[in-house]
């Protein structure tokens, strides 16, 4: 659902998945898969609809910084290593596809080839 009412007609959604990062495990996980298939949607949209990927991106990569550090440590150890290593590996395709949509969008306006 969100895939197609977001940003027109879920305007909330960037808040509900930014609080959900910094919640509990299972609504973190949730959100990060949430954000995951948000950024990869927004991937595929023109270059001249990039105002709700910057949005999304302002308010999620401050807490996606903050929740890598804190997940890598917990994947090396613990009774949850795995289910941190899982959500670990979410935030890193996170970061891969909003730096991979903002370097080509760079490329696309300013260089020329």
């Amino acid at each position: 659902v969100a895939l197609h009412d977001f940003p027109e007609h879920w305007p909330s959604l960037v808040a509900q998945v930014s609080d959900g990062l910094s919640s509990d495990t299972a609504r973190t996980f949730a959100s990060l898969l949430a954000l995951r298939k948000l950024l990869k949607q927004l991937e595929m949209r023109p270059a001249g609809c990039s105002d709700a990927l910057e949005s999304l991106c302002a308010s999620t990569l401050p807490k996606l910084q903050v929740l890598a550090p804190v997940l890598l440590q917990a994947s090396r150890a613990g009774p949850f290593h795995m289910e941190a290593f899982e959500m670990l590996v979410v935030v890193l395709k996170c970061f891969h596809s909003t730096v991979h949509t903002m370097v080509c969008s760079y490329v696309w306006e300013n260089i020329s080839l």
